[in-house]
Order: structure tokens, then sequence, then C-alpha cells
């Protein structure tokens, strides 16, 4: 990949991460907001996420419309490959689909664990996409070797085993190609503002997760600015929520096993206002 096309792609994927306001493409933002109601299924859409007008919505609309505005005023290569690893039910893709990529021969896979929303995905009859059921958690069944770009947002916090699950998206992308990470600040007064918020907006929000561990205790490491990580134990094969998800532990384990060993370089990294998200775009040199 040209040192051109990792700036474009460093660029349009930090403007996610840009929150300065104005965006033109309403159109973009009226498609959002006027998602069609008819689908009365119990089976929760990536849709959802980012209807309404609550904080998390507004959120998400606005980083997306960021991220579309600047993509249209690149020319990318007629032909590439990009897989997103927690495609949910395809909501990304196929609007990268419709507003940028619709006139290039771009191929698009999407994985997920979620059958379900894996069969929303596929029922939206997306040009040149591929949807595919994946578990992050059990290493050595991707295809090495094979992906242009691979992204993975906000999702290897809810995988079992970070560590297994970024092990499977660098060894997808090829050599050369570029990696896109995003995952939560769940620590510290970043933590503690999310801990609480949850708390008071969706009220059950943590499930059973301290029907055997100390709620106070989490709080106080919150607070003390402690590792958090040791309340994911025993471990899970996956998370519905992000309590326990340390980005520090993550940090050490890519600097130790890929960075040190020279299997990646950063390209940059970055934090989101307030420090609620972590970016990291590497690029995969053997």
């Amino acid at each position: 990949m040209s040192i051109r096309k990792f700036s474009c792609l460093t660029a349009f994927i930090g403007s996610m991460f840009d929150h300065k306001g104005g965006c033109k493409n309403h159109s973009l933002l009226t498609e959002m907001r006027n998602i069609s109601k008819s689908d009365k299924s119990s089976v929760w859409s990536h849709e959802e996420s980012y209807q309404g007008f609550s904080a998390v919505a507004m959120t998400h609309r606005n980083r997306l419309k960021h991220i579309i505005s600047l993509l249209n005023k690149i020319e990318f290569q007629d032909g590439g490959t990009l897989a997103d690893y927690g495609c949910s039910d395809g909501y990304i893709i196929s609007l990268l689909q419709r507003e940028i990529f619709s006139d290039k021969n771009w191929k698009f896979y999407g994985f997920d664990h979620n059958e379900n929303l894996l069969s929303k995905a596929r029922a939206k009859y997306l040009p040149k996409s591929e949807f595919h059921f994946f578990d992050l958690n059990i290493v050595g069944r991707t295809k090495s070797n094979s992906y242009d770009i691979v992204t993975c947002f906000e999702t290897l916090e809810h995988t079992g085993d970070y560590r297994n699950a970024f092990l499977n998206i660098y060894s997808s992308c090829k050599i050369g190609g570029c990696i896109a990470i995003t995952i939560p600040n769940e620590k510290g007064i970043s933590g503690l503002l999310k801990y609480f918020g949850r708390k008071l907006l969706r009220r059950k929000d943590y499930g059973d997760f301290f029907s055997d561990k100390s709620e106070l205790n989490y709080v106080m490491s919150l607070i003390l600015n402690r590792y958090i990580d040791v309340f994911r134990y025993p471990s899970a094969k996956g998370w519905g929520h992000h309590l326990g998800f340390d980005y520090r532990r993550f940090e050490e384990y890519i600097q130790e096993i890929f960075l040190e060993e020279q299997h990646l370089e950063i390209i940059f990294q970055r934090s989101s206002a307030l420090n609620f998200s972590r970016l990291y775009v590497f690029r995969k040199l053997k």
C-alpha cells in the first residue's frame, strides 16, 4: 500500500475523533434519522445505535458523518479489499458502499459471531460484499495475508480474549496493509463517568457482572486508577459490556509482541474527546 493511501486512511480514521461541528452531508444525516421502522424484529440491529437523540446516538452520527465527508474527497484506487471484524448487521459497510465505493471494484468482507445479525446483513444484498460467521476468540481460522485494510471498531472489548482477537486481525491483514482499531477507555475519570452514566440511563446495563465481584472495589479501582482487568477473572467467552476492559493491558501486549518485534509499526494513536475512546492505526511489516 502506498504512503499516500496510508495518509488518506489515517486521516479519515482520525476524523472519527474530530468533534468539530459541521458537515455538509445532509443526505447522510437524513438517511440515518429516517431509518425504516418497519422491521419489528426483536434482534438488535446496528441502525438502532444511530437513531434518536441520545448521547450515544448523536456521538455515533457525528463520528460517521465525518468519516463519510472526508472519504468523499479521497481518490481511492479502483480495486482493493477491506475486512471489518464486528460488522454487526452490515450497516457501516452498506453506507460505505453507497456513499464511497459504488463506482469502484473494492470488495468488502464483514465478520461477526452473531448469526442473527449476519442474516440481517446478508438480507441487504449489498454488492461486492460477503458476510461470514467468525469467532475472534479462536485463533487460526483466518485467511492469512488477505486484506488491504482491516478494521475493528469498538469490538475487542466484547471478546473473551482480546489477545486472540488481535492475532486474528493481524494475521488476516496483508503485509504492507493497514489495521485500524478503536477501543474504549474504561479507567480513571473517564471510566467513572461512563460507569455512573450507564447506571443512570440504562439501569440494568451490567447484568450479573457483580454477582461474584465487589461493585465498591470496582469503583475504588477507577478512582485510584488501578488496573481493572482483574475484574474479568474468571474469563468469559465474551462480554456484553465494557466493564473490566483496560486499554493499558492492550497497549502493553501490542508493544511487547508486535511493536518491539517489528511485526507492526504504529502510524498514530489518538484519544477522543474526554478520553472516552482510543484509536490505533498500524501498518503490518511482516
